[in-house]
């Protein structure tokens, strides 16, 4: 059967040759964004909590 791009982008981000809907994983996040201009207002302090930064601010 074939698989969705989600699904494709999943499977591979996880490790795994397939991933189904209801599959629970861990993924490798190699992008990760925000659209709306209240988002990084948003994160920011979730951010610090975590110890984290942004990977490229610009």
């Amino acid at each position: 059967m074939d698989h969705t791009l989600a699904e494709k982008i999943i499977a591979r981000a996880s490790g795994k040759a397939s991933v189904t809907p209801g599959d629970i994983v861990i993924c490798q996040v190699d992008l990760a964004m925000i659209h709306d201009s209240g988002g990084p207002r948003r994160v920011k302090p979730q951010m610090e909590q975590l110890g984290a930064g942004l990977w490229d601010p610009s």
